[in-house]
């Protein structure tokens, strides 16, 4: 697992968190899906977002907001040239938390059979101080991540992990996941 907290520039986050509060959210991020064909049940349900998932090669499917997919896919760029891997956008998806509504260790993995890895970028509407929660929690390295805003964690998709909510009500914890497949090229 490694941290990185100046990939983004505050200026394009402050703009991007203003664009995700207008944003419409629905309660469709289902962790540990167990029911089948629909996946509407699940250890827990945030509201959230898939903006961009890859179905092959060819086939992408976009979020309802393109033009937030279109920037994400960009913000994917500057993720992948900060961590110096060369890889493939898999997924991109939001995540909005208010108070109690902490997560329930998951994993993002989307292909067994690749190295892959998820890039979780935390954001917030206004000002958070350091002991007011929204910690990422990954199990299986056992570490706990402090939320600082605009820090991206990158860990294995297999890592068992979830993001806990800030300790005040009213208060939004966004979060934006990428995943990124390990490609060879020369």
């Amino acid at each position: 697992m490694r941290i990185f907290d100046d990939i983004f520039d505050k200026r394009f986050l402050d703009e991007f968190t203003n664009k995700l509060r207008y944003t419409n959210w629905y309660p469709t991020n289902i962790s540990n899906r167990t029911t089948w064909p629909y996946g509407e049940k699940g250890t827990h349900r945030l509201l959230g977002d898939v903006l961009f998932k890859r179905e092959n090669f060819d086939k992408i499917q976009y979020g309802k907001d393109k033009d937030l997919s279109f920037q994400t896919i960009d913000m994917f760029y500057a993720i992948r040239k900060a961590v110096q891997r060369k890889m493939i956008l898999q997924q991109v998806a939001t995540n909005l938390q208010f108070m109690g509504m902490d997560g329930t260790n998951h994993a993002d993995v989307i292909n067994p059979d690749v190295e892959e890895y998820s890039y979780v970028l935390m954001l917030s509407d206004e000002y958070v101080s350091s002991d007011e929660g929204g910690e990422f929690v990954n199990e299986t390295v056992g570490e706990t991540v402090p939320y600082r805003y605009g820090r991206t964690i990158e860990f294995n998709t297999s890592d068992s992990h979830r993001g806990l909510a800030f300790k005040t009500p009213h208060i939004v914890r966004y979060s934006i996941k990428f995943v990124g497949q390990v490609i060879e090229w020369h």
